[in-house]
């Protein structure tokens, strides 16, 4: 039996400059991937829910304050909620049920965010006589601004984007909750 004697490089630190570059591709490739997502989120709820689309966006924005307030208080307080009903045995089921519906609710309202964010700016720039447009446009008219706010500045993107989710996951239950209470 013969033996070779290895031999061992001496490891070498990543230069700081390469690795801040690399993380830069990632993050850009991230916000066009989550562009690509959010566009063809939009559209195809669009296109297989229009009207109740209309519904929700009309609301969240006529009704911003307080559809905001309630999207808020829901992000808060219906996780906890869902915990302690886990936690106690006694409402697992229910506890269980209101996480997924709050999960929905949740990503439906990202979804609509970037349509609500475009129909508001349609009309902005329309002016005050117009009505929110809630079609493809809106879609990707609020879809390009929340990316370009977040590729230029990004906190404020975020920002932007969590204002008019709140105000869209407000909406969706403020509507849940008047279609359970119709028709109980």
């Amino acid at each position: 039996v013969k033996y070779e004697k290895a031999e061992y490089k001496k490891a070498e630190m990543i230069d700081s400059s390469n690795f801040k570059s690399i993380l830069k591709k990632i993050s850009y490739a991230t916000s066009v991937g989550g562009f690509v997502v959010s566009l063809v989120a939009g559209l195809s709820l669009i296109y297989l829910f229009g009207k109740k689309v209309k519904v929700v966006v009309n609301k969240s924005l006529v009704d911003f304050g307080s559809s905001f307030g309630i999207g808020l208080v829901a992000l808060i307080f219906l996780p906890l909620l869902a915990m302690v009903m886990l936690i106690s045995l006694i409402g697992l089921w229910v506890g269980g049920l209101v996480m997924i519906v709050y999960s929905l609710m949740f990503s439906l309202a990202t979804a609509l965010a970037s349509i609500a964010l475009g129909a508001w700016l349609i009309k902005v720039f329309k002016g005050k006589g117009s009505k929110y447009l809630v079609n493809w446009k809106a879609v990707v008219v609020g879809t390009i601004t929340i990316g370009l706010l977040g590729l230029v500045l990004s906190p404020l993107g975020g920002l932007v984007k969590f204002v008019f989710m709140m105000a869209s996951l407000g909406a969706l239950y403020r509507l849940t909750y008047g279609f359970v209470k119709d028709n109980r």
